[in-house]
């Protein structure tokens, strides 16, 4: 409890009306008479033909009162109260009561905000309102005038009717009619009686056709149990066979990947081998490129210097001969007589000596490289042409 819905609560039954004057002292101690007579007055205020009972001078009127109320609070305005709180009529029960006033005080609050309203708008003209409503009341006065005709009609044959009310109102009863027409009420009473206990007894026996169906089904469902804990029980024929085979199957797989990684592993083996290899044959196929490269270089070198000396010694040659050795067409000319001349020469001097530069080319192409072998060669012509130019000099006498 706090002091603020103390003070809101005096505050709202003050502007409610109530006729006693309630403080905020008297809530500090339980006082179930006070709360009880709010409670009611609140009821009465909310609904003034409400029968609640008004007596709580023992504990089980008590209980009643404050129950009937929670029950009319929850049912009519959906309230729910705590009757527990109720019941301790102290500060507690406050926060109970807050929750009806509150309602009735904001009830009444937009009761009088309407009213206000109201009063400011029958002030002006509401033509657009009326605008608005009328096709309503175009129709609303057309309703009006049938209904008004036919009331008009019935009233008319009210006197009639008045007659013939009366007539039957006064008329004595008979009690033979009335007998037969109880007899008939009461028989077609029993032929639905009948009616409801053959419904019953086929029901009856629909139910007991179903348990019949039921405990049927129950022993096939046991038996159906008790075969299937047999079959499990039971082990097959072929499953020693089965699992013999699958033992083999898995032997037969492992030593399978075995030997695939072993084979997997000699190829990666006999791969690096053949790229070792290769890289071997590569790496000796260049220094042999290298070695032939350099020999080439050499022996073009020794060439490069052999021909030069070949020059020189030729020029030296050329010197010595003279013109008793000359060339026509790459070949020397052979000069003298081709008979003897007297018997003094001798058989050396009868015939010319013949040389010829072509002895040796056959020599030549075969052996490019005997360079030193072709130039004791060229000498020696050398010498052979000096020896036949004197011959031919002493001939040519002779003749």
């Amino acid at each position: 409890m706090s002091y603020r819905e103390v003070r809101d609560f005096t505050e709202m039954m003050r502007v409610l009306g109530y006729p006693r004057l309630i403080s905020i002292e008297n809530f500090q101690n339980p006082n179930f008479c006070l709360v009880a007579e709010i409670l009611v007055w609140l009821v009465y205020r909310f609904d003034p033909v409400a029968s609640i009972s008004t007596d709580y001078d023992t504990e089980e009127q008590r209980v009643a009162l404050v129950r009937s109320i929670a029950e009319f609070m929850a049912v009519k305005a959906g309230i729910k109260l705590n009757t527990k709180r109720l019941y301790q009529a102290d500060g507690h029960a406050v926060k109970e009561l807050l929750k009806i006033t509150s309602l009735i005080y904001k009830a009444l609050k937009n009761s009088s905000t309407k009213n206000v309203d109201s009063v400011k708008s029958s002030s002006r003209v509401p033509l657009t309102g009326n605008f608005q409503d009328l096709k309503t009341v175009r129709e609303l006065s057309s309703r009006i005038a049938i209904d008004g005709a036919s009331l008009y009609e019935l009233l008319g044959q009210e006197l009639e009717l008045r007659e013939a009310r009366y007539t039957k109102v006064n008329m004595p009863l008979d009690i033979s009619s009335i007998e037969s027409g109880l007899k008939q009420s009461i028989k077609n009473l029993n032929n639905t009686v009948t009616q409801t206990k053959q419904m019953i007894e086929n029901i009856a026996t629909t139910e007991a056709s179903l348990d019949v169906k039921i405990e049927k089904r129950q022993v096939d469902l046991e038996r159906n149990k008790k075969r299937l804990e047999s079959l499990k029980k039971v082990r097959p024929s072929f499953l020693e066979e089965y699992e013999k085979l699958e033992k083999d199957f898995k032997e037969l797989y492992e030593a399978y990947v075995v030997r695939y990684r072993c084979v997997a592993y000699l190829e990666q083996q006999l791969e690096e081998f053949e790229q070792a290899t290769q890289s071997r044959i590569d790496a000796k196929h260049e220094e042999t490129r290298k070695l032939v490269e350099k020999m080439r270089q050499e022996a073009a070198a020794k060439l490069f210097d052999g021909t030069i000396e070949d020059e020189g010694q030729a020029a030296n040659g050329a010197q010595t001969a003279g013109t008793g050795s000359r060339m026509v067409g790459g070949k020397r000319r052979v000069f003298g007589s081709m008979t003897g001349g007297g018997d003094d020469l001798g058989s050396s001097d009868s015939d010319s000596d013949l040389f010829f530069d072509d002895d040796d080319d056959n020599d030549d192409d075969d052996d490019e490289d005997d360079d030193d072998d072709d130039d004791d060669e060229d000498d020696d012509d050398g010498r052979h042409d000096e020896d036949h130019d004197k011959n031919a000099d002493r001939g040519d006498g002779d003749y």
